[in-house]
C-alpha cells in the first residue's frame, strides 16, 4: 500500500473533484487538519521584547538613516 499526501486549498473545486474520483476508485481518503507552525509568528511577549530592543538600539544610535528611497533599497538589497 502507498500513502500519498496532498496539500491543497480547500476552496479549489478541481481538487475536490479529483478526490471524489479517487474515492470512487476505492481509495481511502483521509483529512488532516494539522497546520505547520509558522516560525515567523511571535508571542505577545516576544513582540513587545522586540519593540523594547528596537527602542534601546535607537537610544544607543544603532540605527540606519537614509536620505532617499534609493539609498534604502540599496541597503536592503545588500543584506
Amino acid at each position: 500500500m502507498t500513502t500519498v499526501t496532498i496539500q491543497y486549498d480547500e476552496s479549489n473545486n478541481a481538487i475536490k473533484q479529483l478526490l471524489s474520483v479517487i474515492r470512487s476508485l476505492g481509495a481511502s481518503v483521509s483529512r488532516s487538519r494539522k497546520k505547520a507552525a509558522d516560525p515567523t509568528l511571535l508571542s505577545k511577549q516576544e513582540f513587545y521584547d522586540q519593540i523594547d530592543l528596537a527602542k534601546q538600539q535607537a537610544r544607543e544610535g544603532k540605527v540606519e538613516s537614509f536620505s532617499s528611497t534609493d539609498d534604502m533599497r540599496k541597503y536592503f538589497d545588500s543584506l
